[in-house]
């Protein structure tokens, strides 16, 4: 059994070639949004002001928005379900992408490996943001 997947390619002035899955990317945020009743999205955009934050007050480089939303989408959803106020939600989910084997983990689409050469960013580029946003935040 052969499966087939819509894409595009685009092609940087400078860099490699990428291959984006945007109906795929939609549906799976779709999917995680409804089994997090809704806190998935929220979440992702905490991530990403405390990101543009870190970044005006010169205590880290921009992080791709892309990188920052599929970490939060690998965090598992009991996470979102199971925790009583944004504070924790942000520190569990934190927490879980620093503490957990990300080896197997994919980007938002549900498609392409997160991790992998090919990639924009490395693995310890994205848990040099984590470190960072969680000695931000004041988590210990």
């Amino acid at each position: 059994m052969s499966s087939t997947r819509t894409g595009i390619l685009i092609s940087p002035d400078r860099g490699p070639k990428i291959h984006n899955f945007p109906k795929h990317h939609l549906d799976e945020g779709v999917r995680k949004n409804d089994a997090t009743n809704r806190r998935y999205k929220r979440l992702v955009r905490i991530v990403k002001r405390m990101e543009n934050e870190m970044v005006a007050n010169n205590i880290i480089p921009v992080v791709p928005s892309f990188l920052m939303e599929s970490m939060v989408w690998n965090v598992p959803n009991r996470i979102f379900n199971y925790n009583d106020t944004w504070t924790s939600r942000l520190r569990e989910s934190l927490g879980h992408i620093y503490n957990t084997d990300r080896s197997e983990w994919l980007e938002a689409n549900n498609i392409k490996f997160l991790f992998h050469t090919s990639q924009a960013w490395s693995e310890g580029d994205a848990m040099t943001f984590v470190e960072r946003a969680w000695r931000y935040m004041g988590f210990n």
